[in-house]
């Protein structure tokens, strides 16, 4: 694929001044999707478990994630759904988006709050519809496979005095089972399919994830210090999926959050936003123009930016229904065009047409993230082309690797994005695609390596320097 460089103005596809609703149609119909794949996998019973930083299984199935606390739901055949929650939640699990009986456990509150009251927690499961017997399955936010575990299925993440109680109500004829791959299973899983009323919402939280970093480019400037800069972002819209990073010169480091340290001219700075539905992040430099960039990275358009470019172009233009997955032979990139595109043509194999060969080594092309609410598991190729499903490409490690920045360790989530705003994207874009602005500032692609990402160009005053690869 040609790419060229060319003078451009970012496109603006406006803010939705509302947040969908899910209906509750929606909700009920994921509970009667759960309970077929439950049956087809020989559980009985199923318990999800949700605390503040892995809630969203249980807010997909419910509308409720618990706020400071934890909460457990029931399901168990003829029952209607229990749902424990801490003091604090009660209320909130009450208005929960599918019926249940809702009930006070306080173990589940904050500590220092009055416990006497407690009740047992295997009168609980067992009022619940969990029996002597059963195999139980049991959901809270990770699945394991044969190479972490020779019976991954008995591996648990949930709290252990759960695990145990469970086990011991189920008795040595019954078991308990990890059962997370209902969910979250990259192919098969219930939340790698989307309803375009998600869709619709998770645009929502990722047009004010852009936004977010938009803002944040058009206002830093060397002397302002990072948390004046996250102040710019405007945040606040929904609760973030992830804690908000910014870092920059030498404390840059990608999970790190904001601090009094002033930025200043030359400083490498990562950043990222996220919110349900979107989490967008950056790499650049604070520098005056391309000449302050570091050594190795003159050019950086021609071994990073148009070859990523072309890459994740060639992987929106291969997927389609009927394009299927496969392996990746040594991590090579998967996307020459296919010059098969009638309708009546067999299906596509995106393996089949590995291509772009500046990518061919120590690049993955990853489908990206099939869950939203919290940063998810990223799955590998195969997988099975579903409805209302985003892919996107990123290397792994570029092709030839430039100098580590200090304070960046690792490659892995280090090199750059393409962002591509569609409906309920994770919106993690690419520095490929340059900001303008009326105060002047754009971003552009720097070099590969450990910490690539964009260089932020300072042009004077009253200019706008704005360039994008097309």
């Amino acid at each position: 694929m040609a790419v060229q460089l060319i003078d451009a103005t970012l496109p603006d596809f406006g803010v939705p001044a509302t947040r969908p609703d899910l209906p509750r149609a929606t909700y009920l119909s994921r509970l009667d999707a759960l309970n077929k794949a439950r049956r087809a996998a020989g559980i009985d019973s199923l318990l999800i478990y949700a605390d503040r930083e892995h809630a969203a299984n249980l807010a997909w199935l419910t509308g409720f994630d618990p706020r400071f606390e934890e909460a457990l739901l029931i399901l168990a055949p003829g029952q209607t759904p229990t749902l424990l929650a801490g003091p604090e939640n009660l209320g909130r699990a009450q208005k929960a988006s599918i019926e249940v009986e809702a009930r006070l456990y306080p173990p589940f509150g904050l500590m220092g709050q009055d416990r006497s009251q407690t009740p047992e927690l295997e009168e609980v499961l067992t009022s619940a519809g969990v029996a002597r017997n059963q195999r139980v399955g049991v959901i809270g936010w990770k699945y394991f496979g044969p190479s972490e575990s020779p019976r991954p299925d008995a591996w648990f993440e949930t709290p252990a005095f759960i695990i145990d109680t469970l086990r011991h109500i189920v008795g040595p004829e019954g078991r308990a089972v990890n059962a997370n791959a209902l969910l979250m299973d990259a192919s098969t899983g219930l939340r790698a399919v989307n309803e375009i009323e998600q869709i619709a919402q998770f645009e929502f939280g990722a047009v004010a994830a852009s936004e977010a970093l938009k803002a944040l480019f058009r206002a830093a400037r060397p002397g302002m210090s990072e948390f004046a800069a996250v102040q710019s972002m405007g945040l606040g819209v929904l609760p973030h999926s992830c804690h908000t990073m910014l870092s920059t010169g030498g404390r840059l480091s990608g999970l790190e959050s904001p601090s009094g340290k002033i930025i200043e001219r030359g400083d490498p700075i990562t950043t990222a936003v996220g919110y349900p539905g979107g989490l967008s992040s950056r790499v650049v430099w604070m520098v005056a123009d391309s000449s302050e960039l570091p050594a190795g990275a003159e050019d950086w358009l021609e071994r990073l930016a148009m070859p990523y470019f072309a890459c994740a172009a060639e992987w929106y233009a291969t997927l389609g229904i009927g394009v299927t997955g496969g392996p990746q032979a040594s991590g090579r990139a998967l996307l020459q065009p296919h010059p098969q595109s009638r309708p009546s043509d067999p299906p596509r194999r995106v393996d089949e047409h590995a291509g772009l060969s500046q990518f061919a080594r120590g690049a993955a092309v990853g489908p990206g993230h099939t869950v939203r609410h919290h940063s998810g598991r990223r799955p590998a190729l195969p997988l099975r082309q579903h409805r209302g499903r985003r892919c996107a490409a990123r290397p792994a490690r570029p092709r030839r690797a430039a100098r580590q920045i200090p304070g960046r360790g690792g490659a892995g989530r280090g090199a750059s994005r393409l962002h591509g705003r569609r409906a309920g994207d994770q919106a993690e874009a690419g520095n490929h695609a340059a900001f303008e602005s009326g105060r002047g500032i754009s971003a552009f692609p720097a070099a590969p390596g450990p910490a690539s990402g964009a260089a932020l160009i300072s042009p004077p005053r009253g200019s706008v320097m704005s360039r994008a690869l097309r």
